[in-house]
């Protein structure tokens, strides 16, 4: 069953995308020793199209539905084999496609394999990406390449007549790189919402991802700490805010940080 929003899941989202960026986010989760302070490394927004008429930047924070590819039995890196496959992953029904298993509202973040070295193929291109628009699927963050991208590009955007100040029409697409061959070269879809590994960060089914243009930086919140996050934001955020005016008169930086104990560096020190 695919993981859905609820309606306060969907009001903390929101308040989340209005109020903070990715950086006050990622600053919040170090101090709950969240691993890697949520940052999903190396990951970019796709260039826009010349033709562009959404606003000058954009955010998504929306609930996770997981995307796993496996290599294909055989190729170089591969562990899995004729005689392993059978204790791989797989739960993407035959005859179905993963991009009719995203939850729409959600956000797709989609895994390249991580035995071996990096593959060369795409995971997604035009078709997958307006398969998962048409559906209402906020957006797809892909660690790994993409390609057909200038069509992409152009699929991502917000449509002439729409009039919609959230830009919830709006695809966000972000990759690792582009390619030009297809996921077949290297590589098949194994499993919809699963635990995804990032390093030392679990990524589970559900936890709250942020997308965001400004910062380009990708962050996940787990789930479970969601709640504790945006409360610790405001307050962190508030002191970062009065550091930085402090730093811009003329203090040094300890001594703004001294004044101000929510400041979120000052917590290493308690």
């Amino acid at each position: 069953m695919p993981l859905s929003i609820d309606k306060e899941l969907k009001a903390l989202c929101q308040i989340i995308e209005r109020e903070y960026s990715a950086s006050d986010i990622s600053d919040a989760l170090l101090t709950l020793k969240v691993p890697a302070a949520g940052y999903l490394p190396d990951i970019q927004p796709i260039p826009r199209p010349e033709r562009d008429n959404t606003r000058s930047s954009r955010r998504l924070v929306a609930p996770v539905s997981t995307v796993l590819f496996v290599r294909k039995v055989g190729d170089e890196g591969s562990t899995i084999t004729k005689d392993t496959a059978s204790t791989t992953v797989f739960n993407i029904p035959q005859g179905k496609n993963w991009t009719d298993m995203i939850a729409a509202s959600n956000v797709a973040l989609v895994q390249q394999p991580q035995d071996g070295p990096e593959i060369r193929a795409a995971l997604m291109g035009d078709i997958m990406t307006t398969r998962l628009k048409v559906r209402g699927v906020r957006g797809a963050i892909v660690n790994g390449r993409i390609r057909d991208v200038e069509s992409c590009s152009l699929r991502c955007v917000i449509n002439d007549d729409d009039d919609d100040e959230n830009n919830s029409s709006i695809f966000h697409l972000w990759s690792r790189g582009f390619s030009a061959s297809s996921p077949t070269l290297e590589a098949l879809p194994s499993a919809v919402d699963v635990p995804l590994h990032f390093d030392a960060m679990v990524v589970q089914p559900g936890d709250i991802l942020y997308a965001d243009e400004k910062d380009r930086a990708v962050v996940v919140i787990p789930r479970e700490l969601l709640e504790k996050v945006v409360d610790l934001a405001a307050v962190q955020k508030r002191a970062s805010e009065a550091v930085l005016e402090k730093v811009k008169n003329g203090q040094s930086i300890p001594d703004a940080v001294r004044q101000h104990p929510d400041f979120y560096s000052a917590y290493s020190h308690r």
